[in-house]
C-alpha cells in the first residue's frame, strides 16, 4: 500500500474463482477503498474457465475507489491466444497513452 500512495497507475487482474476474483485481490480492493487513492489511472483484466465475473467485478470496485478507467476490462478465456495477445497488447497500450496524456497535463 506504500508503493500504492505514489503510484500514478494501477492495473489489476485475476482469475475468475467462485464468481468472482481471487481472495488476495479482495483484500487488497478492499484496503483500497479504505485509503481512497487519487489521481490514478487504471484498469482491469481477467481471465475465465466458464463464466469470467473477475474482471467486470474488479473493474466495478475500481470505479467506485475513484480510480480513472479509460478502458472498459479486459477478459480473456484461459491462456490467450494470438488475437487475445493483441488485445492484451492494445488494452496497455490505451492505460499507458492515458497515463502519459495525465502526467504531461501535470506538468
Amino acid at each position: 500500500m506504500t508503493a500504492l500512495s505514489n503510484a500514478s497507475c494501477l492495473i489489476v487482474g485475476s482469475s475468475t474463482h467462485n464468481n468472482s476474483y481471487m481472495p488476495g485481490i479482495a483484500d487488497l480492493l478492499h484496503y483500497m477503498e479504505g485509503l481512497k487513492p487519487q489521481n490514478i489511472v487504471g484498469g482491469a483484466f481477467g481471465s475465465y474457465g466458464w463464466s469470467g465475473e473477475a474482471s467486470k467485478k474488479i473493474h466495478q470496485k475500481l470505479e467506485t475507489i475513484g480510480i480513472h478507467l479509460p478502458e472498459e476490462h479486459l477478459k480473456i478465456p484461459f491462456i490467450p491466444k494470438h488475437e487475445q495477445l493483441k488485445k492484451c497488447y492494445n488494452f496497455g497500450q490505451s492505460i499507458a497513452k492515458e497515463l502519459i496524456n495525465k502526467c504531461s497535463n501535470q506538468h
